[in-house]
């Protein structure tokens, strides 16, 4: 269970840093589908 925890800590700590950042940052699966775009993208693109 503490492994569980500690992979949902990181990643909370990863969505943050990517939110935070003032770079424009999408990241895409193997087939180019979207997963997650940050604030600054969706600002800098207009989606």
């Amino acid at each position: 269970m503490s492994r569980i925890k500690d992979m949902a800590y990181l990643l909370s700590e990863l969505e943050e840093i990517l939110e935070a950042s003032f770079d424009g940052i999408m990241v895409t699966d193997g087939n180019g589908n979207c997963l997650m775009a940050n604030l600054s993208y969706t600002r800098n693109t207009g989606i």
